[in-house]
């Protein structure tokens, strides 16, 4: 009887000791592997997902991925804007005249409601008139270190009618570096029916302006060639890692959409400042009309926000 009590015993010793080595392994285990190659384990993608969504998660570059990953202190901060697109056409079906109203969220779903019941016929009744819908959401994400993490993503409530590049870019309002000279820490994606194309600093499609930005001027900027394709939902997100202790810290974000075809090399012939269309994106005079001239989104970060 002594005998059977030792072993209980020792059982009940040795148990514990393997369960607590067991819960280690499995957080060391990989978990989740994005679109790049950036492994993560369960705790790992639990900390970006308390600041990031899936998609932007899925294509962040190694370097970003690497930085942020084991940081459990990581919040975010957003600002949204809901904006109605008004297109009128010519009789060869080309832009005559665009207007913008910013819109409530309730309004932009009842828009997109409607769409979908073919109550709001614009374009089928007009043909000289489209009227489309987007959300356009910047946020800033930060944690215990001296960085901060920019997402802006436009989200095309209805589908727009012209595919060309449009150019979506960020500009920091405070005096920070991109951390972009040794280490890849921009990343975006075109998310169209399901599909994703993503960008990163070594991109064709990528434009850096000063890898030490000064405020006002610089920042990062991709042109994407929205898929012709594309029938029932598009999604365009760019995340840029800032390498700044400022706080307040703010950014600002802009989403112009080509009215018509431009080449790649007519979409990157801008600079960003704060003269710039959305106080971003500055085009050369030939190529600014060829754009919507959409209002950006801005948000500042301050402590309070942690």
């Amino acid at each position: 009887m002594k005998k059977l009590f030792l072993a209980i015993l020792t059982l009940s010793l040795i148990l514990p000791t393997f369960v607590s080595a067991l819960t280690i392994y499995d957080n060391a285990v990989p978990y989740y592997t994005n679109l790049n190659g950036a492994t993560m384990t369960k705790q790992q993608y639990d900390n970006l997902k308390r600041a990031f969504d899936e998609d932007t998660i899925a294509t962040m570059t190694v370097d970003t991925v690497n930085l942020l990953k084991n940081d459990p202190s990581l919040t975010s901060t957003e600002e949204t804007k809901y904006i109605q697109v008004d297109e009128y056409y010519d009789d060869n079906g080309n832009i005559i005249k665009t207007t913008e109203t910013e819109v409530s969220e309730e309004q932009a779903n009842a828009f997109v409601e409607a769409k979908k019941s073919e109550v709001v016929l614009h374009a089928e009744e007009n043909p000289v008139h489209q009227t489309s819908m987007k959300r356009l959401t910047i946020s800033i994400s930060v944690g215990s270190i001296s960085a901060k993490t920019v997402t802006l993503t436009n989200t095309w409530l209805s589908l727009p009618k012209t595919r060309s590049f449009d150019v979506i870019a960020i500009r920091p309002g405070s005096l920070s570096a991109t951390i972009n000279i040794t280490n890849n820490m921009i990343s975006g994606y075109q998310k169209w029916d399901g599909n994703m194309i993503t960008y990163d600093k070594n991109s064709d499609n990528t434009k850096i302006i000063n890898s030490m930005l000064s405020q006002g001027q610089g920042g990062i900027g991709i042109s994407m060639n929205i898929v012709d394709a594309t029938q029932y939902s598009l999604e365009n997100s760019l995340t840029v890692v800032f390498l700044s202790g400022a706080d307040p810290f703010k950014a600002y974000g802009s989403y112009q959409h080509a009215q018509s075809d431009v080449s790649l090399a007519e979409s990157k012939n801008y600079s960003i400042n704060k003269n710039g269309l959305g106080e971003v994106i500055d085009f050369a005079s030939s190529v600014r009309s060829k754009y919507d001239k959409m209002g950006g989104v801005s948000k500042v970060w301050t402590l309070l926000d942690m």
